[in-house]
């Protein structure tokens, strides 16, 4: 489904629809009222986390040089991968400080915040962007 719609919006909205789900996703996780909500919510996440997936890594694909993609797939592994027990800890924090609930929602407005900050770098390095 993520190279159909990739194909249908373009690059960057595809990877702008999957944070803004994601980011709506974890405070829907957050705020809602009951189980079935929550494992909806989750379902929406696995879409978003697929979806950013494979744009971001055919984008890598496309741009980065044959001889630096391993490198690069490493590093962003190491970060990805490598913050994970870092993130975990401090939803534990957050979760012993303001309820089980407030990671969620911390973490979907972290999401968008991110977004925020690199929306005029992706912009700006979108070819088709004017």
């Amino acid at each position: 489904m993520a190279p159909r719609l990739t194909r249908r919006l373009g690059l960057l909205p595809s990877m702008i629809t999957g944070a803004v789900i994601s980011a709506a996703v974890f405070i829907g996780i957050g705020l809602a009222p009951d189980l079935a909500i929550a494992a909806v919510m989750l379902v929406g996440q696995g879409f978003a986390v697929t979806m950013w997936n494979v744009v971001t890594v055919s984008l890598r694909q496309q741009i980065v040089p044959a001889r630096l993609l391993g490198r690069v797939n490493s590093v962003y592994r190491m970060l990805g991968w490598g913050l994970m027990p870092a993130g975990a800890l401090a939803g534990g924090f957050v979760a012993h400080a303001a309820g089980l609930r407030a990671p969620y929602v911390l973490a979907g407005i972290i999401c968008a915040l991110s977004l925020l900050a690199a929306l005029p770098f992706l912009l700006s390095a979108d070819p088709t962007h004017d």
